[in-house]
């Protein structure tokens, strides 16, 4: 019961598809995001960036290549759906990290009318994810997001507003 109590609302699930060695030392990394239903019309969430980190600090930063940009309706991700976030090919080697970028047009419907959706902290360092991983050459590594709508959006007491507050049970 006591680990029970510990999963979030934001899962995350690593793949490793495939096998062989490459010679020029790249992994293949594809990040998705899906969601559970939630009770809303629609949590939409606006993706700008998918950073990735090698180091143990926050300068080790490094954006993927040709990210897939754009605001997601969180609920469109159900029954199979999922949007490609990102589909690169990285160097082989150690990644700590995998950061989200928000940008400012995440909101929640609720009887036809949108809401502002506040996320902490995330406007500034972003959605974070500890992964210290080794990515092996030649490996291709899938991670998915898997938000759980009903459990990340949370009422800001009587004020009328609403969070994002994403979480995730464990570190890989």
């Amino acid at each position: 019961m006591g680990y029970l109590n510990k999963i979030g609302c934001f899962l995350l699930v690593l793949i490793f598809v495939g096998c062989g060695n490459n010679d020029d030392g790249l992994a293949r990394l594809q990040v998705e995001l899906i969601d559970a239903p939630g009770d809303y019309e629609k949590v939409n969430i606006d993706i700008l960036d998918v950073q990735v980190n090698a180091g143990t600090d926050e300068s080790g930063f490094t954006s993927l290549a040709d990210v897939n940009s754009g605001v997601f309706n969180l609920l469109d991700l159900v029954n199979d759906l999922k949007a490609v976030l990102a589909d690169v090919e990285i160097p082989a080697g150690r990644i700590s990290q995998i950061r989200l970028i928000l940008g400012d047009k995440n909101t929640l419907v609720i009887d036809g009318e949108p809401i502002d959706l506040t996320i902490p902290s995330g406007s500034q360092s972003g959605l974070k994810l500890n992964l210290q991983m080794e990515l092996l050459d030649g490996i291709t590594y899938k991670i998915l997001l898997d938000f759980d709508a009903a459990k990340s959006v949370v009422k800001a007491g009587n004020s009328g507003k609403y969070n994002l507050k994403p979480s995730y049970p464990f570190n890989c």
